[in-house]
């Protein structure tokens, strides 16, 4: 694994760690799971793992209803320059689970 490719792993390993902090103090969403997958696993994989399981994690359905998609595990997956760290495959998992649900696109996305 080259120097570029850690450091992007490194890079969203933190991202994914700020966006469950985010999750917890816009949308009082606190899957515990998740953080502790993170730490002990690294954002990548824990990433990968939930975009390979069947159905979205417990986390998506509160985030859900909040309109607040932009912080699960498949928003960020889709954005750049993280997109290029998962397969075809589990880009088509986000995508299929955001698609259908999802909200217009907050202002600071865009």
């Amino acid at each position: 694994m080259n120097l570029d490719r850690q450091a992007l792993e490194r890079r969203f390993h933190n991202e994914m760690v700020a966006v469950w902090q985010r999750a917890r103090a816009e949308a009082g969403n606190t899957p515990v799971r998740v953080l502790q997958l993170v730490r002990g696993h690294g954002g990548l994989a824990t990433a990968r793992g939930r975009l390979r399981q069947s159905s979205a994690s417990e986390g998506f359905a509160p985030l859900a209803l909040r309109q607040r998609l932009d912080l699960t595990v498949e928003a960020l997956a889709l954005k750049d320059p993280w997109r290029q760290l998962v397969t075809a495959m589990e880009l088509a998992r986000a995508e299929q689970r955001l698609s259908p649900t999802r909200p217009a696109r907050r202002k600071e996305d865009t």
